[in-house]
């Protein structure tokens, strides 16, 4: 039998149930912060906390999504998912060998206030969590245009 170290196909549900509550928080958060528009800097303890809370919960999100069986998981389906892993890797891999030569000569000819300002943006492309949205919509786009093709193949 082989290994696999997959969560079960619950916890991909589990984590789609977590992105829609924090899609639901945010749009909670957006409506309260507009009753009180002149109210921008403080906002109320609980306010901060319920942010911080939906901070963390998208890399949770994203890993249960990311790491769950597919409800039929067959060898076609790890290829798709190995294939995917591989197109993210090659991203980051590119994104930061650009990133690397331009932060130095930027800093020889601009200063460090171009490293900074070039790193944060640099940053969006290697960052796990953008990444693994990356992940996400090549493997689940994938798997839908492969469904839309068989599909319409039947019919």
């Amino acid at each position: 039998m082989k290994k696999s170290f997959l969560f079960p196909h619950w916890c991909q549900k589990a984590g789609w149930w977590i992105a829609a509550g924090i899609v639901g928080g945010l749009v909670l958060l957006l409506i309260l912060s507009s009753m009180n528009p002149g109210n921008v800097v403080e906002a109320p303890q609980w306010a901060q906390s319920l942010l911080k809370i939906l901070l963390f919960f998208p890399s949770i999100a994203l890993m249960l999504i990311c790491l769950s069986k597919e409800k039929n998981e067959d060898e076609y389906i790890g290829h798709i998912r190995a294939r995917s892993v591989f197109v993210v890797v090659l991203i980051a891999f590119i994104a930061e060998m650009i990133s690397m030569p331009i932060t130095r000569i930027g800093a020889l000819w601009y200063g460090p206030d171009f490293v900074g300002t070039y790193t944060a943006f640099s940053g969006i492309f290697t960052s796990p969590v953008i990444l693994t949205i990356i992940y996400l919509i090549i493997f689940k786009g994938t798997l839908f245009a492969n469904w839309l093709k068989t599909r319409n193949d039947g019919q």
